[in-house]
């Protein structure tokens, strides 16, 4: 995977009626195509929702399934057999450290930038004064 590559799976919700938060499960298999160690979070979203787990390995998931909890399928508001994309949060994360970056830099050349021809201004304005003074 390149840096700037984020790889997600659409997979197929499963219910779970355990009730224990924050943890989904998915097939090994599954896991290691995201490049997810066990236990390690994922971002699950649908539509303009998402949420953050951790995921675990189940060799008894299908390959293209998702179990989530009672909660979690609440918060995405799915229901049994809807599709969600699932990432792997490290590399989002990081896509998002690396874009504010690029933006923070971005802010500050425009801000440079500002003050530069404030500073422009404002001698533009002392010189005509110090002109209407000497008059």
């Amino acid at each position: 995977m390149t840096e700037d590559e984020s790889i997600y799976i659409d997979l197929k919700v499963r219910k779970s009626d355990i009730e224990r938060v924050g943890v989904v499960r998915m097939n090994d298999k599954t896991l290691t195509k995201l490049e997810v160690e066990e236990g390690e979070r994922v971002v699950i979203s649908k539509g303009e929702q998402s949420i953050l787990r951790k995921a675990f390995g189940d060799a008894a998931v299908n390959e293209d399934e998702i179990f989530i909890r009672p909660a979690g399928r609440e918060e995405l508001d799915v229901e049994d057999g809807d599709i969600v994309k699932v990432q792997d949060f490290e590399t989002i994360s990081e896509d998002i450290k690396e874009k504010l970056g690029d933006f923070k830099e971005y802010v500050k050349e425009g801000a440079d930038d500002i003050k530069e021809k404030i500073g422009d201004g404002v001698d533009k304005i002392k010189d005509k004064f110090r002109k209407e003074e000497g008059e």
